[in-house]
């Protein structure tokens, strides 16, 4: 910051001597050392309040950034149960209209499922796979 060496203060401190006096020097530097620890303290402090600020705004922007990301799941949510609540509605008129059952299975030792069931889970299968795709071409 200051470039001054031993030479330069010891000019600074005879001019002192000289314009002050040898009986008010040691108060002069008294309260010259007392003002700059003031100075520092007051510079220190200014600094940890601008660091805190610093922080509580970057605090805030994560905050917002964590609040989007759970409005976005919630809305996700909201349409994947009124799809689900849809193809269960939609299953249900078709079992009306048709009541012979058609037993198959899905995988080995799965349970066997009727008509209804297996038309729930081909749908179902058939909305989770397009719903990938399309959050695979959004990012």
């Amino acid at each position: 910051m200051l470039d001054i060496g031993f030479f330069e203060l010891g000019i600074i401190g005879l001019a002192c001597l000289l314009v002050v006096g040898p009986k008010r020097l040691p108060v002069l530097f008294k309260t010259f050392g007392v003002l700059l620890s003031k100075g520092q303290s007051y510079v220190s402090q200014v600094k940890s309040d601008v660091e805190k600020e610093i922080n509580l705004s970057e605090f805030k922007d994560a905050e917002n950034e964590i609040n989007n990301i759970k409005e976005n799941c919630n809305e996700e949510f909201i349409s994947l149960n009124k799809e689900l609540q849809d193809l269960s509605a939609s299953v249900n008129n078709t079992e009306d209209s048709i009541s012979q059952e058609k037993k198959i299975k899905f995988f080995i030792n799965s349970p066997k499922l009727s008509w209804k069931e297996e038309n729930f889970q081909l749908k179902l299968r058939e909305r989770v796979k397009l719903r990938v795709k399309t959050q695979r071409r959004k990012r």
